[in-house]
């Protein structure tokens, strides 16, 4: 049994603790870890890890992790656990962002407001997790939240072949969140599904693209509800309640 602990090092302008336990008693050795991560200045560490850049501010992780195994690759194949992260006094380059909003926004019928988003924005909240569920290939399961701005999905990374494939859903929320990046209400709270999958050498602007077929269906479907809110309107104003619940559920039918 091998315990090791790391009292609060500096690094990065931030520290680092945690500690590690290894069980070797048995057959396949068992590997438990806990990490944690305090205001490590993500400027200061972009050098060392270019896809950074894009990103400043001062970051926080809390990670507990298990993995069993004989050999490191089995260890590393048998990941679980999670990673929770913030990054305060943030700034952040959203090029990818508005990237595939604008992709998006070319098959709405009213066009989009993307070009007025700013490159860089300063959001109040910047967080999420990563859950591991055997190993960093497959499975994952992610979230990240940037003010009213989510990302959510599943994917993995494939450390061999130095690239990633995560099927993600992107939103913008509605109220009460922080309206950091504006949108018309009636895209509010719509996950529009987007495929990121590259090689990690690739450029950073490659990495992601909506998924069109998916993209048409969901904006002929909210062309459907405008339709219905505006004639629910109508028939509330026109139409004496006695039938109007009728005639609102007969066009619902025809429009569905």
């Amino acid at each position: 049994m091998l315990d090791i602990e790391l009292q609060p090092v500096a690094t990065f302008e931030g520290s680092v603790a945690g500690n590690i336990r290894v069980d070797g008693r048995n057959e396949e050795a068992v590997l438990s870890t806990q990490l944690a991560i305090s205001q490590l200045n993500l400027a200061n560490l972009a050098p060392s890890v270019s896809r950074l850049n894009s990103v400043t501010g001062n970051l926080d992780v809390e990670a507990d992790l298990t993995a069993t195994g004989q050999t490191t690759n089995e260890m590393m194949d048998s990941l679980n656990g999670s990673a929770a992260f913030a990054v305060t006094e943030n700034s952040v380059d959203i090029g990818v962002i508005k990237q595939v909003f604008t992709a998006i926004s070319a098959l709405s019928p009213t066009g989009g407001t993307i070009e007025q988003w700013p490159d860089v924005i300063r959001f109040a909240e910047l967080g999420g997790f990563i859950v591991l569920n055997n190993g960093l290939s497959e499975n994952q399961q992610l979230n990240m939240r940037m003010d009213n701005f989510d990302i959510s999905g599943t994917g993995g990374i494939d450390l061999q072949q130095q690239n990633f494939d995560y099927d993600l859903k992107f939103s913008v929320l509605g109220e009460p969140y922080l309206q950091t990046i504006q949108v018309d209400e009636l895209y509010h709270d719509v996950s529009w599904p987007v495929k990121c999958a590259a090689a990690f050498e690739v450029e950073v602007n490659q990495y992601c693209r909506p998924d069109f077929t998916q993209v048409r269906e969901i904006f002929t479907q909210l062309g459907t509800n405008a339709v219905i809110d505006r004639l629910d309107e109508v028939i509330t104003d026109q139409l004496p309640e006695e039938v109007s619940d009728g005639v609102r559920g007969l066009l619902r039918n025809l429009l569905n």
